[in-house]
């Protein structure tokens, strides 16, 4: 019997509401956003979460983990009409919320950070569909579907931990996909998944990172060790083979992912974390409205390390919201 992506599911004891109250801006202030959430982001973390993150982190459990009942306060403003950070306007009490709910998780998992090349760098980033782009396969789409990939799978530097919040549902919700190494290894076969363990292949950047492109070349889809199983996912066009046997292993597992993954579904104040080491993500197609009140998004990538990633993270554009 094919395996079912397990995405986890917690429901956080509920604090008060004004416990963000007055969180700086990590766009204004992030030098006070950060110690911010190092010393007060996870005061809404009861023991359930913390043994929740701590699983995750050894890579135990499930690939993703859905949390509800989190203090994030309802968006006090319309959806964002730009990807980059918000506006240097200060906010009312309590818009920053949902900024500190995620850093706070994202140093409790490891450091926080973003690419100069895409967002300017922001720690904290919009997830919103763009006018006049609706027709592009990334997160600023929304006609076209975006396929499953594992986040920046073409860095060196690339996030262990991939967090997002939900700021708003929009007129209808719209499901974030979720496929783990193990569902996809259930719907291919043993000679295709024996070829993706294999490093015949390349990743080349999306768009979003602009001219020109990055590439890792001689890299595995699948690769297990220790008897675990990681997985190093991108998007047909980006993720490569000159190989014959590379390029028909990915014909076969495009095909068999095209309909793969379990949706979750995230209301206001919802948040997921997907371990980006074992699982990728996806979003169906969506008609969106620009009417200041359509689906947003914030995201926030993470990384356990960079110790063992150093030498590439000048090139890479690497902006750590951390000490030094």
């Amino acid at each position: 019997m094919m395996s079912a992506t397990v995405v986890g599911n917690l429901s956080v004891s509920r604090v008060s509401a004004d416990i963000f109250q007055n969180a700086p801006s990590p766009y204004l202030e992030p030098a006070k956003a950060r110690q911010f959430a190092v010393n007060h982001g996870c005061a809404w973390f009861d023991s359930n979460l913390i043994d929740a993150l701590a699983k995750m982190r050894a890579g135990h459990g499930p690939a993703a983990l859905h949390i509800t009942g989190s203090p994030i306060q309802p968006a006090a403003g319309p959806t964002p009409g730009t990807l980059d950070p918000l506006p240097t306007i200060p906010a009312p009490d309590d818009q920053y919320s949902g900024e500190a709910c995620l850093l706070g998780l994202a140093y409790h998992l490891g450091i926080p950070y973003g690419y100069s090349r895409e967002h300017k760098g922001a720690a904290i980033q919009q997830v919103v569909a763009m006018p006049g782009r609706q027709g592009v396969q990334s997160s600023e789409g929304s006609d076209t579907a975006l396929g499953f990939h594992t986040e920046s799978s073409f860095a060196e530097t690339r996030p262990d931990f991939l967090l997002l919040a939900c700021r708003r549902e929009g007129p209808v919700q719209i499901p974030t996909l979720v496929l783990d190494v193990h569902e996809l290894l259930d719907r291919i076969s043993s000679w295709a998944a024996s070829a993706l363990m294999r490093p015949i292949f390349s990743v080349r950047s999306p768009a979003s990172f602009g001219e020109p492109s990055f590439l890792s070349t001689d890299t595995h889809v699948i690769d297990v060790k220790a008897g675990e199983a990681g997985l190093r996912l991108d998007l047909e066009g980006l993720l490569e083979s000159k190989d014959e046997t590379g390029k028909a292993a990915l014909t076969e597992l495009f095909a068999s992912i095209a309909s793969a993954g379990t949706p979750v579904l995230l209301s206001e104040g919802d948040i997921l974390i997907i371990d980006n080491r074992r699982a990728a993500h996806a979003r169906p197609a969506f008609k969106a409205i620009f009417d200041g009140q359509q689906r947003w998004l914030q995201r926030c990538l993470v990384r356990a390390e960079f110790w063992t990633c150093r030498s590439a993270m000048k090139a890479e554009g690497v902006k750590i919201l951390a000490p030094g």
